[in-house]
């Protein structure tokens, strides 16, 4: 980290190159923070996400989006900071128990922003006014319980609630018969996308179809590489816009899934699969959703929520619990207090001495089959 305050005026003593340097030769670059927010829900056993309205004019208004916003220059210090401070401005949320870094997102046109100009009266010549938008996306995850979400009136959300993950990804949730049959119908449009390909792109798309669609080889770590194939096939509204975002004329009328704005999707597509895979491998993440003393019940279905599949109960136990080398949870010698008739179940934690480290090689979680 540099020694110098940041929000320190730059005027004094400046070097001979600061005075000459014009960044206005090169092209403009602006850099964004969205926050995929992430909480398990008790109640209906599912993921939820924070999600914010965006309120302002320009694109995407009254989409559904992430929290985020620009990195003020002057003000922030990292790209972190401003995630943190766009999450309190816009959801009222502080402190979420986990934050990780996820990915950049750079690709050509994925912000309306960058087509922005106007119109010369006089002779009609475009002029550009527009800014390339490059967003640094952060995975958070919070507990949710007591956690309201309030947007600052007057902010860019005009309004912010929790909502299903699945909501936007429906074949990313197997876990009924209902869900198993919408994965079903996906698995038949992708397979006549792929016979309608031409020459050898038929047999490569039905294989990548077969990989990873299919219940005989699901693997719930490979989120995005099935996000990618259903944008691919243009069965979901990001396929279908214009280069202002607004929906083509064109587009079908059955879409898988409800629609984000900017590439927002395609952001929780990959926060899924680095929570599937990291959290076999981090006890911290568990812990961030579920806090402490909890039963084992309770920890398989947060398992099952953020996988989206259904989970060997016995044999979870034993995955957990009563491995005599790497348990991730220990009793507490404590049980339930409840509030009716009947037996109050033990109590766990995690254990200790892994909740900051690494589970190496990770869990090996006892999935059940999927059946259509």
């Amino acid at each position: 980290m540099p020694d110098f305050d940041p929000l320190e005026p730059p005027e004094s003593n400046p070097p001979d190159w600061a005075v000459t340097y014009e960044a206005s030769r090169f092209a403009p670059w602006s850099l964004t923070v969205d926050i995929v927010g992430l909480a398990h829900e008790p109640t209906t056993q599912d993921l939820h996400v924070v999600i914010v309205e965006r309120g302002q004019p320009g694109p995407f208004q009254g989409y559904e989006a992430w929290p985020g916003g620009f990195v003020n220059w002057q003000h922030d210090v990292d790209a972190r900071a401003a995630a943190l401070r766009e999450l309190e401005e816009e959801t009222g949320q502080i402190h979420p128990e986990y934050l990780q870094e996820l990915r950049t997102y750079d690709q050509f046109g994925r912000d309306p922003r960058q087509f922005s100009g106007y119109r010369k009266k006089a002779n009609g010549e475009w002029i550009r006014t527009g800014t390339r938008v490059v967003s640094k996306a952060f995975l958070a995850l919070l507990r949710k319980p007591g956690r309201h979400l309030q947007p600052v009136l007057g902010g860019d959300a005009a309004d912010s609630r929790w909502a299903s993950a699945y909501v936007y990804l429906p074949w990313e949730d197997v876990r009924s018969k209902a869900s198993r049959a919408t994965l079903q119908r996906l698995e038949r449009d992708l397979l006549a996308w792929a016979e309608a390909g031409i020459g050898t792109q038929r047999a490569e798309r039905r294989d990548r179809v077969e990989r990873f669609f299919s219940m005989r080889t699901w693997n719930e770590e490979e989120a995005r590489q099935r996000w990618d194939l259903v944008l691919e096939a243009k069965l979901v509204e990001e396929a279908w816009r214009d280069r202002w975002g607004r929906p083509r004329s064109d587009a079908p009328r059955m879409l898988y899934g409800e629609a984000l704005a900017f590439d927002h999707r395609t952001m929780l597509a990959d926060a899924l699969a680095t929570l599937r895979t990291e959290i076999k491998r981090q006890p911290e993440m568990p812990h961030s959703f579920i806090g402490s003393e909890f039963r084992l019940s309770e920890l398989q279905v947060l398992f099952e929520s953020v996988a989206g599949r259904p989970l060997y109960r016995s044999n979870f136990r034993r995955a957990i619990a009563l491995s005599p080398t790497s348990s991730l949870v220990q009793p507490t010698g404590r049980k339930e207090k409840l509030s009716g008739p009947g037996k109050p179940a033990d109590l766990y934690d995690f254990t200790p001495e892994l909740l900051r480290t690494r589970c190496t090689p990770g869990l090996n979680l006892p999935w059940l089959p999927l059946e259509p």
